[in-house]
C-alpha cells in the first residue's frame, strides 16, 4: 500500500488521524478494510468512538475486547459493545 499522504488525498472527508492510528496498528490482511469509508462518533471528552463503515453500516469490532497491538478486528452490527468502542 502507497504511504500515508497518498491515503489522505483518496480518501477526503474520513479522519486523518484515526485512519493514520489504525493502519499503523492494524495486521495487515486487515489493512485492506481500511479502504472502506468510515464515519467517528465520538463518544466524549477522552472517551472512545464507535467507526462504523459507510458502505456496510457496520462497526469496527476487536475481538474479545482485546487492548493488546495487534488484536483481531471484523466488521460487526453496532450494538454499542466495550468492544466496539
Amino acid at each position: 500500500m502507497a504511504d500515508g499522504r497518498e491515503q489522505e488525498r483518496r480518501s477526503p472527508g474520513r479522519d486523518r488521524r484515526v485512519e493514520r492510528l489504525l493502519h499503523r496498528h492494524a495486521p495487515r490482511p486487515q489493512r485492506d478494510h481500511l479502504r472502506d469509508r468510515v464515519t467517528g462518533t465520538p463518544g466524549g471528552i477522552g472517551a472512545w468512538y464507535v467507526l462504523v463503515s459507510r458502505n456496510s453500516n457496520k462497526a469496527l469490532h476487536v475481538q474479545g475486547a482485546s487492548t493488546t497491538d495487534g488484536a483481531n478486528i471484523v466488521r460487526y452490527d453496532d450494538w454499542n459493545g466495550a468492544n466496539q468502542q
